[in-house]
């Protein structure tokens, strides 16, 4: 799966929020499992990661690659521990984390979209 697919999307989950899956279990750099809420172990991709000095938090960005009814990928973010001494994910909590969650997510889908863009004109 490519960048622009993940990024396809202008919500981070069904509801608008994150959804607490409990503690990650690394298998490499971008793919993790998790439990979902029905206990079952869910394979997660990590779609970017975001430092915030705003906010003094980290950020991971991911999708467990089911699609939503209106077509798109769910994606979700989580506070999480970048040294790795923590494995938990936990949700972000205020509206104003998640406005700079959307707001670095749209500028990378137009970031993307426009990389696209210029590949297809070179090819032409």
């Amino acid at each position: 799966m490519n960048d622009k697919e993940n990024l396809n999307t202008n919500n981070l989950s069904e509801n608008g929020k994150s959804q607490d899956y409990g503690n990650a279990v690394t298998q490499n750099k971008n793919v993790f499992i998790m439990k979902n809420e029905k206990g079952e172990q869910v394979e997660c991709e990590v779609m970017m990661t975001i430092a915030s000095d705003e906010f003094n938090s980290n950020y991971m960005i991911y999708t467990d690659h089911t699609m939503t009814d209106d077509g798109n990928i769910n994606t979700y973010a989580s506070h999480y521990d970048p040294t790795g001494k923590s494995l938990d994910l936990n949700p972000v909590t205020t509206d104003e984390e998640w406005n700079m969650i959307e707001s670095v997510l749209a500028s990378a889908q137009k970031q993307i979209i426009r990389e696209s863009m210029n590949g297809q004109e070179e090819n032409n």
